[in-house]
């Protein structure tokens, strides 16, 4: 068999194309997708939940986090196999607490259970790395396209500060974020 010119062109030409082909679609699988949504099913709605005593006639609580334990990133890790364990996980997730109300009991992927709420508690003038609920900050915030990234400016105010790694934080539109402090700037 004779090869031509032109034959040893179209392989090569038809090789090519498979290996752009190949870098392009290995390249696809390095963006950075949002992971999907967790699966919860709400069982339950109650005004206030506690497995601890609570002192009434001493009344001296208040209102510590709003929508604890509700964050796709709380939903991904919890592991509570009873409906008290995830109560006592949401409430020592945030420093002080000691209660919740306005509790929505969750049943995630039909394994574990999760509670949210607001969780009130004993006020501390606790603070992490200089940050304070009541704080206003700012960080930036990565939009990853297809083609191109971009980076906006994002700002709130701290309304609870859940351990020495993590705050939330509402954004003038309303909506809670959970920022590690390494990750936030303080304004004021």
């Amino acid at each position: 068999m004779k090869i031509t010119k032109n034959l040893f062109t179209d392989i090569k030409n038809i090789a090519l194309s498979l290996l752009t082909l190949a870098v392009f679609t290995g390249c696809v699988g390095l963006v950075d997708r949002p992971l999907p949504p967790v699966q919860k099913v709400q069982i339950g709605h109650t005004n206030m939940i506690s497995i601890r005593n609570i002192d009434v006639n001493n009344f001296k609580y208040e209102l510590l986090a709003k929508y604890a334990g509700g964050s796709d990133k709380e939903l991904r890790q919890s592991r509570s196999e009873t409906i008290n364990e995830a109560v006592e996980q949401t409430v020592r997730r945030v420093q002080g607490g000691e209660f919740l109300v306005n509790a929505k009991i969750y049943l995630v992927q039909n394994l574990y259970y999760v509670v949210e709420g607001d969780v009130w508690g004993i006020k501390s003038d606790t603070n992490y790395r200089g940050f304070k609920v009541g704080d206003r900050v700012i960080w930036d915030e990565k939009d990853v396209g297809l083609f191109s990234a971009t980076v906006s400016r994002k700002d709130g105010v701290i309304k609870s500060l859940k351990d020495d790694k993590t705050c939330l934080i509402q954004q003038k539109n309303g909506v809670i974020v959970e920022k590690n402090y390494d990750e936030i700037t303080k304004i004021d």
